[in-house]
């Protein structure tokens, strides 16, 4: 979907990506935060099509959140990709199987048939992505995207500055003439990797939100943003809130699964009732197959002139019985596999909630 909303031209600060105060905290340097001080200025696109081909900000937001969405799905591998390498690719490496002084990464790239072409528009983006694909709020992922694309702009072309603070598996993926974030709209399209820090919390990789921001950073973000969360009791709460959202969910899937899991078992059960059932009526039937046969009086010729009729019905009834028991035992097997399936969604589901669950507990809500 291109991306067409009216362009505009503002300049906004230099600030820094909010960071966890903890080993995988993103250190902003000083002095070239203090240099680059009020020198962004975003060059978005002048040249519009009529209102009509414009697209909603609910449609530009949706194309984050389908990769947020699909991101979330496939949770729980080492390495994700999602979406269209031609338009906007999703990669998450997970944390876990790094060293512990280094960030994991979330790193969304626009292809070079991306439609985006406007700071405000690619902030939805990254928001949309990031209420999916982390349970935020509309308002936090919001502050949020501004936060990163002011990051990505700070670290634009420069991978020796980011080399050691994020994992080898990151850093294999970052190309020095893509990485970050141009200024200008016309570089975006296919030289954009736009880079979202992540941190481990108990297996499960959350986007490094929670440092103290300094002073002239929230001084010069709230020129920008009047009420822009700045404090680190703002973001713990807000962090708080996710992770409540994140348990709800949890605890939701894990019922679900649950139900689905008894209601797979009960049909199970039942079939296997049914066959049983179905295999005693059949060795029945069969027994009055056996004995109709033994009364069929043929003549010389051999051939059958009395009784014939019924044992043809009971052979009859014999190859339908055993179709339909076949069938069972099929269905039976399916079901099994069903089943155990069901079975593990539900051990994986059930696990995770109560590690969330622990989450909530930890932090006192």
């Amino acid at each position: 979907m291109d991306i067409m909303k009216t362009g505009i031209l503002f300049g906004i600060i230099l600030g820094v990506f909010i960071a966890r105060p903890c080993l995988f905290a993103v250190d902003v340097d000083n002095k070239e935060l203090s240099r680059a001080k009020g020198s962004v200025v975003f060059e978005n696109n002048k040249n519009l099509p009529p209102p009509s081909a414009w697209d909603s900000l609910d449609a530009i937001r949706s194309i984050g959140a389908r990769l947020g969405t699909a991101l979330k799905e496939e949770r729980g591998k080492s390495f994700i990709t999602v979406g269209d390498k031609k338009r906007y690719l999703l990669k998450e490496f997970l944390p876990g199987n790094y060293p512990p002084e280094t960030l994991s990464a979330d790193i969304l790239e626009l292809g070079s048939q991306a439609g985006v072409d406007n700071i405000r528009n690619l902030r939805l983006i990254i928001a949309g992505y990031l209420e999916a694909a982390y349970n935020y709020d509309r308002k936090y992922a919001e502050e949020l995207a501004i936060y990163i694309s002011l990051y990505n702009v700070l670290y634009r072309n420069k991978l020796d500055a980011l080399a050691g603070r994020y994992s080898k598996q990151v850093v294999s993926q970052l190309k020095k003439n893509r990485m970050g974030l141009a200024q200008s709209f016309k570089e975006w399209p296919g030289r954009t990797q736009i880079i979202v820090p992540l941190y481990d919390k108990n297996g499960e990789a959350l986007v490094e939100v929670a440092a103290v921001l300094e002073a002239e950073v929230v001084k010069e973000a709230e020129k920008e943003r009047p009420g822009l969360t700045t404090s680190k009791e703002s973001l713990a709460a807000k962090e708080q809130a996710a992770a409540r959202k994140s348990s709800e969910e949890a605890q939701k899937k894990k019922e679900n699964l649950g139900n689905l899991l008894k209601k797979t078992q009960e049909k199970e059960d039942d079939l296997g009732m049914r066959i049983q059932k179905a295999k005693e009526e059949l060795e029945t039937v069969y027994a009055e197959l056996v004995r109709a046969q033994k009364d069929v009086v043929k003549n010389k010729f051999g051939q059958p002139i009395q009784g014939n009729e019924a044992a043809k019905k009971l052979e009859d009834d014999v190859r339908r019985r055993q179709d339909a028991l076949r069938k069972m035992e099929a269905d039976y097997q399916e079901t099994q596999i069903a089943r155990k399936n069901a079975a593990d969604e539900f051990a994986e589901a059930e696990s995770d909630a109560a590690k969330k669950l622990a989450d909530v507990q930890r932090m006192g809500i």
